[in-house]
Formats: C-alpha cells, structure tokens, sequence
C-alpha cells in the first residue's frame, strides 16, 4: 500500500528522464523530467526553438547555466532564443510551467490516501468531471474503482499531475476522460489530441503493464455548437488506439445521441453538460465487458 502524502515528491523526483512528448512538438529533440521538456538544441541549429501545442511556460533558461532566455508565446506555440553560441554538444534548454489551479484537489486526494491508503494495482478513474461525479461503486459494484477525477480539468492537467493522480497508485486497468474542456476552452483537435498523446507516452512509459481505456469526448445540448471539433478529436485518438497494445477505445457517441442525430436531453443533466444517472448507465454498461476483472 502506498501513502501518497509521504512518497509523492519521492515519486515525482524518481519519474526521470522521459522519452519526447510527441517528435512534433517541437524542432529540436525533447525530453522529459517531471514537468520540465529539455530541449536538446544541436550546434547545427539555425534559428529559434519552436514549441506547439503548449501553454505559456513558466520559465525558459538555459540548463547548463541557469540564464534565462528570451521567449514570446502566441496560440499555442511558443518561440525561444536560443544562445548565441551553441555548446560543441547539445545546448539543453529547460522549459517549466507551473499549474496551483488543482493544488487543493491534489492535497484532497493525498488525504484521502492517508486516511484509507489504497493498494495498487487496481482500477483507476481520471480526468474531468464526467469522472468526478460518476458514481463507481454504483455502477461498476464489487471492483473496488478508485476515482480521481476532478472537475474542469484537460488532459494538459493529467500530464502535469500525472505522479499524484495516476503514477502511485499503478493501475492494472485506468480509464481516462478529458477533452470536453480542452475544446470548450479554445483548443484545437490537434492540439488536445497533442495533450492526449503525451500523456499515453507517459503513461506507457512508466506504466508499461497498465490496460488503458479512453473515453470518447461525449456530445451534450451544452457543446453542441463544438460537435464537429469534438468528433475530429475522438477520431485521432481513436486510431491512435487501435495502434496500440493494451489501450482501448469506447466511443459513448451513439449511446448519447437521439433518432435526430442530436444529443438526448434525457441523458443529461438540468445543465446539457452533464450526464444524469440514466446516462451514465448507458456508459457503464458499454465499459462493464471490458472491466471483467479489473477490481481488486
């Protein structure tokens, strides 16, 4: 059993170096180390650094002395200045962001583990709100379903907390649903697909055992206007899926969606966002045959 207040800075420090987020990321080599991306700029490099698909960093320096580097931000991409003179090997570059939005969630699960500390190796719920106010027992009974969403979050948010929310509990099976505000909030398909990726390498790099099932990004009265984004990023993730060992995908698409080809109100929430319980067990019955001994 694992207390995920004492071990989580042990964890998060014993993550290091990790392989790229996505090659297209970026126009130089990526690492990874925690939440840092170390970009390994080669002394043939012409030009700036350019990162895609990334918020605003925090901090941009120049690893091997700590100088801080110029950098502009502008939908999505990130433009860094590199040093004038590049080092005869790789000139590594650390960009950081910071994210306190869930540092009270975050706090709330460690408690939680303190006080009932869960084993490992079982089922995992993460992600947004769909998660959050899914009610486990109920609907998936006797498998023992952990869950660790919490509301208003993006699959960016997974990634920057993957070594609380998922890392220490070490799955046997997890199921993931983000998206929903990744695209409410402005982001392109390409770019929560981008967020969507990153954290599958992550997880699979540490996580190489883990079964892993991703959610279709559900459509709902409330987003309507944002279906044909919605659809085009469950179609990347879904590919990407179906190219993957051990990762399954459930599109809750046709469960969700009238005669008329439009969301049923009937399944939501007074809100059209939400699902109600008849909704959600619509959906637990698609994921139940592939839950077929995931508790414990």
């Amino acid at each position: 059993m694992i207390l995920l207040s004492l071990v989580t800075t042990l964890l998060i420090s014993g993550l290091g170096a990790e392989p790229s987020p996505g090659e297209h990321r970026a126009n130089v080599p990526i690492t990874v180390e925690d939440n840092t991306w170390l970009l390994h700029v080669p002394p043939s490099h012409k030009g700036p650094v350019e990162l895609h698909f990334v918020d605003k960093p925090a901090s941009v320096a120049e690893r091997a002395t700590g100088k801080t580097l110029p950098f502009t931000h502008d939908a999505g991409t990130a433009t860094i200045e590199p040093p004038a003179v590049l080092s005869a090997d790789d000139t590594v570059i650390a960009v950081s962001w910071k994210n306190e939005r869930w540092d009270k969630d975050m706090q709330a699960f460690a408690e939680r583990d303190r006080q009932q500390p869960p084993k490992q190796g079982g089922l995992l719920f993460v992600g947004s709100s769909t998660i959050r106010i899914w009610n486990l027992d109920e609907c998936f009974p006797g498998l023992n379903a952990l869950n660790r969403g919490f509301g208003g979050s993006q699959y960016a948010d997974a990634v920057y907390h993957f070594a609380r929310v998922i890392l220490p509990y070490r799955p046997a099976t997890m199921v993931v649903y983000d998206g929903d505000n990744d695209i409410a909030g402005g982001k392109s398909p390409e770019w929560v697909f981008a967020d969507f990726e990153t954290l599958m390498r992550r997880t699979r790099f540490n996580l190489p055992e883990t079964r892993i099932i991703i959610l279709s990004i559900k459509p709902s009265i409330a987003r309507w206007p944002l279906w044909d984004k919605i659809k085009q990023t469950n179609a990347m993730m879904e590919e990407y899926t179906r190219k993957q060992d051990k990762m399954f995908f459930v599109d809750m698409t046709a469960t969700l969606l009238g005669p008329d080809g439009k969301p049923r109100a009937d399944l939501l929430q007074k809100d059209g966002l939400h699902l109600n319980a008849q909704g959600y067990g619509l959906c637990s019955a698609l994921l139940k045959p592939l839950l077929q001994g995931a508790g414990g």
